[in-house]
């Protein structure tokens, strides 16, 4: 263990005369007084002789104030020399007072992304505070777009997620930028379904015009049955009326041989009798014999016995 501290006493003395070398005296003294503490030997004659616990701590105070004075002697030489280090060296940050989107509504298919540039003022104004905001991360997200803005411009990517509207915006502290109407559509689906009712009300008009035809098919069947029927009872009624016609025709033919063969027939009257008779017993032994017409002409009536 004493050698031990031996060599690492030693080796932080070397390193401190090198700092006295290089222009860090202060910390490079407490640095060969952090590596003289170290060392055993030191505390042979002193009370601190059987106090390990005390010769571990007072090395590493000093290594320690060694480490904070080099910090402080670093920070020195960052700045030129014989100028006081004053809280006006360091650089302000511009705060933003303006954030704003050109554009207002944004369509865009779920398939493709779309960049916009985010409108700064002043343009010199720190951006490291601002925020990408979306009002439905699970339609749209939005983020700054780091591969394509630069220092003058700053980029920021939509990238669709599902169907569906949401609002974008950034925002920075209590500064916030307009609201932009983001829409996601499927133009694919959107195609796909107009084909479909395209197609459906194609098919319906077919369907329509078919069925349009068949109801004028029947229509016309109907009529040509209905004038087929017409003219088959009006055929029927011909020919009723023509049998008719036939029939009182033959009729009227046979009333009148009937009527010309009753006028031509042969009766019997007497030549004081005021009757004819069929039957020449009937009239008695002065009948004479004569035709139906002549004895109607002459007035005699028919017999009531034999010219019923």
């Amino acid at each position: 263990m004493k050698k031990l501290r031996i060599i690492l006493g030693s080796i932080i003395i070397i390193g401190g005369i090198g700092g006295i070398t290089s222009g860090d005296i202060i910390p490079a003294i407490f640095c060969i007084l952090c590596g003289i503490s170290l060392i055993p030997a030191i505390y042979e004659k002193s009370k601190l002789k059987d106090k390990k616990l005390v010769q571990i701590i007072i090395p590493i105070i000093l290594f320690s104030i060694c480490g904070m004075t080099l910090q402080k002697e670093n920070v020195k030489t960052n700045y030129p020399q014989n100028e006081t280090y004053t809280n006006t060296n360091i650089e302000e940050k511009i705060e933003i007072q303006k954030l704003k989107f050109d554009e207002n509504d944004i369509e865009i298919d779920i398939k493709e992304t779309k960049d916009i540039v985010l409108n700064i003022d002043p343009t010199t104004a720190d951006t490291s505070e601002i925020k990408f905001n979306s009002t439905n991360s699970q339609i749209v997200e939005f983020n700054k777009n780091t591969e394509k803005s630069n220092e003058k411009f700053i980029y920021a990517k939509i990238q669709p997620i599902a169907e569906g509207e949401a609002e974008v915006y950034v925002s920075s502290n209590k500064i916030e930028s307009n609201r932009i109407k983001i829409t996601i559509i499927d133009k694919e689906r959107i195609e796909q379904e107009k084909r479909v009712e395209e197609e459906r009300i194609q098919r319906e008009a077919e369907e329509a015009a078919a069925a349009e035809q068949a109801q004028k098919l029947a229509q016309e069947q109907a009529r040509k049955k209905a004038e087929a029927d017409a003219a088959e009872q009006a055929r029927q009624q011909a020919q009723r009326q023509a049998q008719q016609q036939q029939a009182i025709k033959k009729q009227t033919n046979q009333s009148t041989t009937t009527q010309n063969t009753n006028n031509s027939r042969t009766v019997y009257r007497t030549p004081t009798g005021k009757r004819y008779h069929y039957i020449s017993t009937c009239g008695g032994k002065n009948s004479t014999a004569t035709t139906l017409s002549q004895a109607i002409a002459s007035g005699l009536t028919p017999c009531q016995k034999c010219a019923q």
